[in-house]
Order: structure tokens, then C-alpha cells, then sequence
């Protein structure tokens, strides 16, 4: 990632991140915050592998990297992922997918990918997949013909697992 992107995104999310100072200890930084949880996004690597390079506990960065993904889903939302609201939108998309893969009539590709997660309370196999853990579902509803999305659903809603009726 370029210097400049990142810089973007940080001024862009930092004031949405940003927590206050306290007498009990001082918080982290807004940019350690969005590079340990870019690392992760890229990389994959567990919260408990990355504590030590980052000084920061594990339980905290999974905290952070929550705090920071809905940070920047909140202020990059409106801007990157609109699905088109006019016909000629539509047509557009069809176009980008007739020009450079010569598929007419197409508008969007669908795809999705497991995302492992600790398993719910009380949710029983509700989210083991057929691989052997337990994920939800990133399912990317619309994506044009350059693979940038438009619009996507994460997963389902639990909080109604466990509830006896």
C-alpha cells in the first residue's frame, strides 16, 4: 500500500477511532490502531502471533480491528459501494462486463468466501461449515467487471440463537 493511501485512510478514520485520555492509561495510537489491523486483513495472521511485534495484547487487537474494519466500512461505505440507481447505470455494468470479457448481458459476478470465527453461545452447528470450523459467509452480492464491489452481505443474524420460544 502506498504511503499516501495509507495516510488517507487514517485521516479519514482517525477522528472515528480516536479514544480519550484517561488518569488509568493512555490509549493507542491511531495509526498502530489501522496498521496492526491492516496486517491482519492482509495477512491473515492470528491476534496471538501478532501481540509480540505489535506490544499490544491479543485480546485488545481483536478489539481494535473490529473498532477500526466498522470505522472505515462507515466512512468508505456511502462513497465506494453504491449499486447503480438508473437503468443507464445498470447498462454500464453490463458494458464493462461485454467489453473486457466478452459476456453479454451480464452485470454483476457473484462469489463468496468462508471466514473462520470463533464458534456463537448456543449456536449449535448453525455455523460449522463442511470444512470443519466454524465461519460465516462474506458474500459478495455484486462486483463489476473489474472486481470492484458494489454491494455485499456478511453473514446472517444470530442473535436470536439460543432463544426458546
Amino acid at each position: 500500500m502506498p504511503p499516501e493511501l495509507y495516510d488517507e485512510i487514517l485521516e479519514r478514520v482517525r477522528g472515528r477511532i480516536r479514544r480519550q485520555y484517561t488518569w488509568y492509561r493512555e490509549p493507542l495510537e491511531e495509526g498502530l490502531k489501522l496498521a496492526a489491523t491492516l496486517r491482519h486483513l492482509v495477512s491473515g495472521t492470528k491476534y496471538s502471533d501478532m501481540q509480540y511485534g505489535w506490544r499490544v495484547p491479543d485480546n485488545t487487537l481483536s478489539v481494535v480491528a473490529r473498532e477500526v474494519c466498522q470505522a472505515i466500512c462507515d466512512e468508505y461505505a456511502d462513497e465506494v459501494m453504491t449499486a447503480p440507481s438508473t437503468p443507464d447505470g445498470w447498462k454500464q455494468l453490463a458494458g464493462g462486463f461485454y467489453k473486457r470479457w466478452n459476456f453479454p448481458h451480464c452485470v454483476a459476478a457473484i462469489d463468496g468466501k468462508h471466514v473462520p470465527i470463533r464458534k456463537p453461545p448456543l449456536s449449535g452447528s448453525l455455523c460449522c461449515n463442511y470444512k470443519g470450523f466454524f465461519s460465516i459467509i462474506l458474500l459478495a452480492i455484486i462486483v463489476d467487471s473489474d472486481y470492484k464491489f458494489i454491494w455485499c452481505d456478511v453473514g446472517g443474524r444470530y442473535d436470536t440463537i439460543g432463544e426458546r420460544g
